[in-house]
């Protein structure tokens, strides 16, 4: 958490899974260490119960529950709005986030904390990937990005599941297992049988990552040229208006000039 330089009070996304109700253990033991008696008060749990499910409330719940017995605080946010009849999984997680920032802003918290691990990040970049996504897309997620005031931290980006899952049952916590990660007909779930496949060639998790990491540092190359060619290339008129010096803009590498 250092390393991201995440500062209490911080919430923590929590659906029940087994990634984020480790990542709340983790958290909770990273403020014991590094606050006095008071920890408790840096620390939010947040549950968005989408109502998709039969069980989601109950699940809700249950989470609830959990928090309680780890003397944590915590939140539930419902979807309570019409649900889309396409494209579910982008709508969801579309409000996913703006309920999660909202209840961050109420609380004046600047960092939210999201469990996405190893494994998530090879999918991401399988995924964009057959989008034939560009260096942006290809970085995959990356550990700290910003949605208005808020950061979102991600710090379990090179960590396997397994160890989660290690981590739960060391501390004897239970989870929930989400059916619809074994549900085919998203995406994101089949990937999850290909890259099964890449490991089995030789390409486990850890080198998908490792090639998200490069594109991480390429594309932040990338953004730095692009922002040194803006400040060159705007040119600012008597009466306010800005516009980019075409010369400029072509004499740029292509990468650097189409951002």
């Amino acid at each position: 958490m250092a390393a991201l330089d995440v500062q209490p009070p911080v919430a923590v996304a929590v659906s029940g899974g087994a990634d984020s109700m480790a990542l709340l253990l983790l958290c909770r033991d990273w403020l014991r260490r590094s606050s006095d008696s008071g920890w408790a008060d840096g620390l939010l749990a947040l549950t968005v119960d989408h109502g998709l499910r039969r069980n989601s409330a109950a699940e809700a719940q249950r989470v609830a529950g959990w928090c309680a017995d780890l003397g944590i605080a915590h939140r539930i946010l419902q979807w309570a709005d019409d649900k889309p009849t396409s494209s579910i999984q982008a709508a969801a997680r579309q409000k996913r986030y703006a309920l999660l920032e909202a209840a961050c802003a109420e609380r004046g918290i600047g960092d939210l904390l999201l469990a996405h691990q190893r494994e998530d990040q090879a999918e991401t970049l399988l995924l964009n990937l057959m989008r034939g996504s560009g260096v942006h897309g290809l970085a995959a997620m990356q550990p700290l990005s910003k949605r208005g005031k808020l950061r979102f931290v991600r710090p379990l980006l090179d960590v396997p599941k397994s160890d989660l899952y290690a981590t739960l049952r060391a501390a004897g916590q239970d989870w929930i297992e989400d059916p619809s990660n074994h549900d085919s007909h998203y995406a994101r779930v089949r990937m999850r049988t290909l890259y099964r496949h890449l490991r089995d060639e030789g390409m486990p998790p850890e080198r998908l990552t490792a090639t998200a990491a490069h594109m991480q540092r390429a594309r932040e190359a990338i953004d730095h040229y692009t922002d040194e060619l803006l400040s060159k290339a705007a040119i600012v008129g008597d009466a306010g208006v800005a516009w980019l010096d075409p010369a400029r803009l072509s004499a740029a590498p292509e990468e650097v000039g189409l951002r």
